[in-house]
């Protein structure tokens, strides 16, 4: 198993635990807030890794990494999810 392999395999399971959990405190919505941050956290972690993952495997070159890189980021900032730099 390589690296960014298990760090998917953590991260997906942080992301099953995370659904888990909102599912169990649905009612408190302070707490859901926080949790469904959390989970955009690790499904947008899960994506740059994949991203890194695909370019250490060569099915992404150089300039594909930085141009999704790029569009992931942008898309991040448009949705609210990343601060504008």
């Amino acid at each position: 198993m390589d690296k960014t392999t298990g760090i998917s395999a953590r991260i997906a399971q942080e992301q099953d635990d995370l659904l888990a959990t909102i599912q169990l405190v649905h009612e408190n919505e302070r707490l859901l807030g926080h949790l469904f941050d959390s989970l955009c956290d690790r499904l947008l972690a899960g994506l740059f890794v994949q991203l890194r993952h695909d370019h250490v495997e060569g099915r992404l070159t150089d300039a594909g990494l930085a141009h999704e890189l790029l569009e992931l980021t942008a898309q991040c900032k448009a949705a609210g999810l990343a601060p504008p730099l």
